[in-house]
């Protein structure tokens, strides 16, 4: 096994050992490098990541000397019942990220005094180190892109928790993300023991259960121990259910006894979409989609609502972070809405304020930095603005479309990139207050895009189709005709490549509908988001880079800020 995964050198902790031992350790290693750069699993055990003697250190677990009864045979089963198993749910963080209860231990890593942990997946520690070449070598692939947030949130039964980045690799495993589902179509789906259920360590099922017996499993010197025992997948006999592993800075910091059972949670897998914001902004978000490093499958744009300030975050569709900028500001809370479109070869986010702030839209590059900005209202009108973006007007230029919020009439207007309008009209009745939402697309298949709008509160579920110039040419009820909670309203790309279908999403109080129609009204599909009553805001875009496209979802106030990708039949993407 290279060297990199090697948290310490039993040598250098022991210099009285002989020379010939390191020699033995040396070649060893360079046999298994070997072995995994040509892509097969190792047949030879990894030295460490426990040696009997630091795990006693740890809490007296090391169980059986070497060549004696495994934990999992009878003669043994007193010692297996040494480490009980999880007591009880323990403390639970309110995170939205793959959480689950682990038995972990301790151990001193390669810097003296790093603030670290370790987790049995290899692709995890050289993404988190940012080591793509050896990402590279050991075919790891596009699941594990370097900028993902690499930490385990770590909880101890008595509350005290700390965010521990990953660095190293281990315990006992190098391949075991049990924290991923072992689907294929995940992005990084359990690559071994596919089994066992997510969640469940193959070390804790090895221990509890002689999970993956081997007959004449090994010690962790690599010699035969004799007798079977539930081992690791370099067939060692596992001596403990550990699974994951804190440096001694950080246990240290934490109060970690250094052998206990614990809860962690993987900040890199959230539950189901993007972490947006902080977990504990509640005010809602606004999305958008656009390919800003031109490789055909676009980023996920992100606009907090109201209280978060007018933030804007940018990332892969794999949950990355690519970038973030305050487009107005600071102090500024009514939310930003957000729309992405290429104008001429470049693609860039389009802003505009909600509620309390002036009808300023701007276009910016991907890092924030401010192409265009315009007043798409009278400047006093502070009732917010919805804003899209497309190729309305057939130049191939193309077009910003904005939509009055509460307050300002229905009325929707097109600008070119740099400000100047092109036209305006009123989307529904001139009384109408609860103001209207926008998008754009090619829906009926012309090669220039519509506009679409849905009425805000209190104005019934109906879709209208318009070309740039504001005659309509459609329009239907997405919802029953009694709803009054405002619809939100998005296009996505359909299988046959050439139209766009209009998707809706219900305002707040109305669920998290989603239904999808043709430009006749036809529905083609819907499902629920979740069982939430803060509506659902909708976008779309091709993140697998083929038809047909697919959704990007974000929630009302109220909810988690979480992006959620979705297929058009309301399946979970992993792009």
């Amino acid at each position: 096994m290279p060297a990199s995964f090697v948290r310490r050198d039993p040598f250098l902790k022991r210099r009285a050992r002989p020379l010939i031992f390191f020699s033995v350790l040396l070649l060893l290693g360079a046999a298994i490098s070997r072995l995994a750069a040509q892509g097969s699993a190792p047949d030879m055990p990894m030295p460490g990541p426990h040696d009997p003697a630091e795990a006693a250190r740890a809490g007296q677990l090391a169980g059986p000397a070497p060549g004696s009864a495994s934990p999992n045979t009878p003669t043994a089963r007193q010692y297996a019942a040494q480490i009980p198993g999880p007591p009880g749910p323990g403390a639970q963080p309110q995170v939205p990220w793959a959480t689950y209860r682990v038995f972990a231990t301790r151990y001193d890593p390669n810097t003296a005094g790093s603030v670290e942990v370790a987790v049995p997946d290899k692709c995890v520690k050289f993404a988190a180190l940012g080591d793509t070449a050896t990402l590279n070598s050991y075919h790891c692939g596009p699941g594990y892109p370097v900028g993902l947030d690499y930490r385990v949130l770590i909880t101890r039964d008595n509350g005290q928790s700390m965010y521990i980045p990953v660095k190293d690799v281990g315990p006992w495993n190098i391949d075991d993300n049990y924290w991923d589902p072992s689907d294929s179509t995940y992005p990084r789906p359990r690559r071994m023991f596919g089994d066992l259920n997510r969640g469940t360590p193959e070390s804790q099922a090895a221990y509890y259960n002689g999970y993956n017996t081997v007959s004449n499993c090994k010690n962790l010197d690599n010699s035969l121990s004799g007798h079977s025992g539930g081992a690791d997948q370099f067939g060692r006999c596992v001596l403990n259910p550990s699974a994951v592993d804190i440096s001694t800075a950080a246990a240290q910091q934490l109060g970690f006894s250094g052998a206990e059972w614990v809860t962690a949670s993987f900040l890199w897998e959230p539950l189901d979409g993007i972490l947006a914001f902080p977990y504990g902004f509640r005010g809602g978000v606004f999305t958008a989609a656009g390919d800003f490093n031109g490789d055909g499958k676009p980023e996920v744009v992100a606009g907090a609502d109201a209280g978060g300030g007018p933030q804007v975050t940018v990332y892969s569709a794999q949950g990355a972070a690519q970038a973030g900028f305050f487009p107005y500001p600071t102090g500024f809370q009514g939310g930003t809405r957000v729309a992405a479109g290429r104008f001429g070869s470049s693609e860039r986010i389009v802003t505009a304020p909600g509620p309390s702030g002036g009808p300023q839209v701007l276009t910016l590059s991907e890092s924030g930095a401010v192409q265009s900005a315009f007043w798409a209202y009278a400047q006093g009108f502070t009732g917010g603005v919805y804003v899209a973006s497309g190729n309305v007007d057939g130049t191939g230029g193309g077009n910003i479309v904005t939509g009055a919020d509460r307050g300002g009439g229905p009325q929707v207007r097109v600008f070119r990139p740099d400000g100047t309008p092109i036209s305006s009209f009123f989307a529904y009745g001139t009384g109408f207050g609860g103001g209207v939402r926008v998008a754009t697309g090619d829906v009926n298949g012309d090669g220039t895009d519509e506009i679409i709008t849905g009425a805000g509160p209190s104005g019934g579920p109906q879709v209208r189709i318009f070309r740039a110039d504001g005659t309509p040419i459609g329009g239907f009820f997405a919802y029953g005709e009694g709803f009054h909670g405002g619809i939100y309203v998005g296009t996505v790309r359909s299988p046959d490549n050439k139209t766009d279908w209009i998707v809706t999403g219900a305002g707040e109080g109305g669920g998290t509908q989603v239904r999808i129609f043709k430009a006749d009204g036809t529905p083609v599909g819907g499902f629920f988001l979740d069982n939430t009553t803060n509506g659902v805001r909708v976008a779309g875009g091709n993140f697998t880079g083929a038809a047909p496209g697919q959704l990007a979802l974000s929630e009302g106030p109220g909810s988690v800020p979480l992006v959620h990708l979705r297929r058009t039949d309301g399946t979970i993407l992993y792009p």
